[in-house]
């Protein structure tokens, strides 16, 4: 089927996919005509919550975790916790976005984090048997371009 004149009325059955279509070529703003349109407003509200989520979990680990213990954590990770949003997305989701668990796994991680100091860690801090062993081995490397190393189960 050809494009429709513009002078031409619409017929009903036409509308939905005239709607589409203007949608598409003029990027026109979100409506409740078609189902594309529904599943945006949904992103952006998905998104908006997300964010919301976020500046509240940054604000209570703030407010409730940081004052009295400056020295509990390691100051990178509570400078990334302030600055990258999907790290912080990620303890969410690992928590189905209760603030709560999320901040109380924030904490525990934390201190975790201190007392084995992971953001020190490097190849040549592990012991050299590890590897020889075939216990330890690199693999490959992450999003942020540091080296993996993987722990074989034997």
């Amino acid at each position: 089927m050809g494009p429709l004149p513009l002078a031409t009325p619409i017929p009903l059955d036409h509308a939905p996919r005239v709607t589409r279509l203007l949608h598409r070529r003029f990027f026109l703003s979100p409506c409740s005509c078609c189902g594309r349109c529904r599943r945006l407003r949904r992103t952006m509200a998905d998104q908006q919550h997300k964010a919301a989520l976020i500046a509240e979990t940054r604000r209570r680990f703030e407010a409730e975790y940081l004052p009295d213990k400056s020295d509990k954590y390691d100051s990178r990770d509570v400078e990334r916790l302030q600055q990258d949003d999907k790290w912080v997305e990620n303890y969410l989701i690992w928590r189905h976005d209760v603030v709560d668990d999320t901040l109380k796994m924030i904490d525990e991680s934390f201190q975790w984090r201190k007392e084995y100091t992971v953001n020190d860690l490097t190849e040549s801090v592990l012991p050299k048997w590890l590897f020889e062993s075939g216990a330890l081995f690199l693999h490959g490397y992450d999003k942020e371009g540091y080296k993996l190393c993987k722990l074989h189960k034997t």
